[in-house]
């Protein structure tokens, strides 16, 4: 009892004695108060209203620790320095009135406010929040599955207690503290610790940072006690949650650090006021919850109406052209009707260097005259002997004359560049070519050309097989320029090899060594993408229709579409244009694969596809803001696959300096038409 009371091997005392008197009775008196709150749980009027024991452990909980420190204080002070015994007397009486007067309240409470919504009024989000309130002690009505603490306030000599809210975990950490005030704090000198939230920051610390957050709070929690008010026509508590909302604390929200803490207090009172008018409303909370639940269903189904709109707009910009290179490609055409010796010097390439089959030869299919001026300037840059490189481009009628008119003007450096229209190949038709048989057909066309029009307030715009994704929609998919990729060997019959290029790409680096590598048997020689934002088979393909389940594995690994070098003669050999036909005629419903080219080439070229090595292909930079600088640095060639294009308001800026690089400004045409840097 001796090492238990601090007193050591210490011979005993007249104080001593009196220190264990005092502590006995101190535990009695405790035990007491602690069979009485129990009792009065038992039979309902405590503060549990379940006939719970939590209640009753956390007064006596937090009365303990509230004496804790002053009596491990007492004991270990010299003799001369102990504290009177009235003084700790004192502090037991304050601690057994602060517990009878929270059990007291908490009944109160309990009875008064049954249909409260269990806030805390102090909703800065501290433990331990104490700041002193004039006239207002005891708790208020909460939620039972929270803890019960007791924060101490003494004020004018007077010791009370307010009781704080917390979650199971917080405890009583501020009271041992705290207690050291009852034998510190000179008498009739108030002692309150500041407001401090979660981050152990104080609001009326005057860090902005701080006051903003907290702010935030009480406007959140403004609003939403408008909202209740407005929900039961109390029409002055709404009004004047709506004057102080839309006045000073919007502007103090809107102006962000540079809120003044004077300002931001202000605010931050006169809402903790009303919403103080708000919890003693006592509306129903059932009500209220049924009301806010239609509220939440209500925002989510125009969250997802909203979801749908974006992604219909993000189609469509992507699918616009800008007015600068509409500009552009009518300023060429012009140029090109008052020059008719335009298109005779665009056709006076060499025939022997457009068909040399040493040469390194490229197949680039575009009608957007920039991006493929791009993509050549690139190549002409990045390679050691330009001269080696012959560009094959195939644009529509409409951008015949603009193309050549461009590439006539600014001849890429020491490269051939040979220009032709869809109208030079006569077997481009719909007898031979299925895509142009499918665009034919009314349910096609509206399918990937009407998508733009489906009203998504409509039953066709909420069925979500029908606009799961917008960018299965793009006409793009049934364009013949991008299924112009399938016909290699038919339009370069004498090429042992070509190197396919997209036009949304950039060459960094000199791509003569790919035509060193050998291919065997091989047909299409392009880089894996099953680490990528676009990997696997069952990715693509329906594996739920037998004629794809039997024939690929689900877990085979996709290759990127945009930078391939093709081996024609093993393509001629296998008749691989077949192979793709057949795919795409039984494809006429759109059940086997719903996006673009990839699918049919990855069935198409199965078992037929040779892997190279990743820093020759870097895709996702338009559609992926993480790509790492290191590797865009590394690789050989950038596609910029997805929406944001580079030459598009949606471009990711991050990105797009790689491209603009490229892009010769300079022009006068570019300058009319008001084509400037990002």
């Amino acid at each position: 009892m001796k090492k238990a009371l601090g007193l050591g091997g210490k011979p005993w005392s007249v104080v001593g004695l009196c220190r264990a008197a005092f502590f006995m009775l101190l535990a009695f008196t405790l035990g007491l108060q602690l069979l009485c709150l129990t009792v009065a749980d038992f039979r309902g009027i405590g503060p549990s209203k379940q006939g719970s024991l939590g209640p009753s452990v956390g007064y006596f909980a937090a009365a303990g620790r509230l004496l804790r420190e002053p009596i491990k204080s007492g004991l270990r002070l010299p003799v001369d320095k102990v504290p009177p015994l009235a003084v700790l007397t004192g502090a037991a009486a304050k601690a057994v009135g602060a517990v009878e007067a929270a059990g007291e309240q908490t009944a109160q409470s309990r009875t008064d406010s049954h249909g409260s919504t269990g806030q805390h009024h102090d909703i800065d989000g501290g433990t331990g929040s104490g700041q002193a309130q004039s006239g207002r002690t005891g708790v208020d009505a909460a939620d039972s599955s929270k803890q019960v603490t007791l924060r101490k306030v003494e004020q004018d000599g007077v010791v009370s207690a307010a009781r704080s809210d917390s979650g199971p975990d917080k405890g009583f950490p501020h009271l041992a503290a705290g207690a050291r005030s009852v034998l510190e704090a000179p008498p009739g000198k108030a002692r309150t610790r500041g407001t401090r939230g979660k981050d152990g920051k104080k609001v009326d610390s005057g860090d902005p940072a701080v006051l903003q957050k907290y702010l935030r709070r009480y406007v959140n929690l403004g609003k939403a006690y408008m909202a209740i008010a407005e929900e039961y026509e109390d029409a002055d508590l709404a009004t004047d949650f709506a004057g102080q909302l839309q006045g000073g604390c919007q502007a103090a929200l809107l102006a962000g650090l540079r809120v003044s803490p004077p300002e931001a207090r202000g605010c931050m009172e006169a809402l903790k006021v009303l919403i103080v008018r708000g919890k003693e409303a006592e509306y129903d909370s059932a009500a209220v919850v049924a009301k806010l639940r239609q509220k939440l269903e209500a925002a989510e189904a125009q969250t997802k109406t909203v979801d749908l709109q974006s992604k219909l707009f993000s189609q469509m910009a992507a699918k616009a052209v800008p007015k600068g290179m509409h500009c552009l490609a009518m300023k060429l055409m012009v140029e090109h009707m008052q020059h008719p010796d335009i298109a005779t010097r665009s056709r006076s390439a060499d025939p022997e260097t457009v068909g040399n089959p040493a040469l390194h030869h490229y197949a680039l299919f575009s009608d957007n005259v920039l991006a493929t001026a791009v993509v050549v300037n690139s190549t002409a840059q990045a390679a050691a002997d330009p001269s080696r490189h012959v560009f094959h481009i195939v644009t529509d009628r409409m951008n015949l004359g603009a193309m050549q008119a461009w590439f006539v003007l600014n001849p890429p450096r020491n490269m051939t560049v040979d220009i032709k229209s869809l109208d030079d190949f006569e077997w481009i038709n719909p007898q031979y070519v299925p895509v142009l048989r499918q665009i034919e057909q009314a349910n096609m066309r509206n399918f990937y050309f009407r998508s733009a029009m489906v009203d998504i307030e409509s039953r066709e715009g909420q069925d979500p097989t029908a606009l799961a994704n917008f960018k299965y929609r793009n006409p793009k998919y049934l364009s013949i320029l991008n299924h112009l990729r399938f016909y290699l060997p038919k339009m370069f019959p004498h090429l042992p090899k070509v190197l396919f290029l997209d036009e949304d790409v950039v060459v960094q680096r000199d791509l003569s060594p790919l035509w060193a590598i050998p291919m065997g048997d091989n047909v299409n020689l392009a880089v894996e993408t099953c680490g990528e934002v676009f990997h696997r088979f069952h990715t693509y393909l329906n594996f739920s229709n037998p004629l794809i389940a039997d024939r690929f594995d689900p877990q085979g690994c996709g290759w990127a579409f945009g930078m391939n070098l093709f081996n024609l003669e093993a393509w001629r050999a296998g008749d691989y244009t077949e192979v793709y036909h057949d795919w795409q005629q039984k494809n006429i419903d759109r059940q086997l694969w719903r996006l673009g080219t990839l699918p049919p080439a990855l069935m198409t070229f199965y078992g037929k596809t040779q892997v190279l090595d990743k820093s020759w292909h870097l895709l996702g930079l338009g559609c992926n803001p993480n790509v790492s600088i290191d590797a865009i640095e590394k690789a050989a060639v950038l596609h910029y696959n997805g929406h944001a294009k580079p030459w598009l308001e949606l471009a990711m800026k991050q990105y797009q300096g790689y491209w603009t690089r490229h892009v010769a400004y300079w022009h006068q045409f570019l300058q009319q038409c008001n084509i400037m840097p990002p």
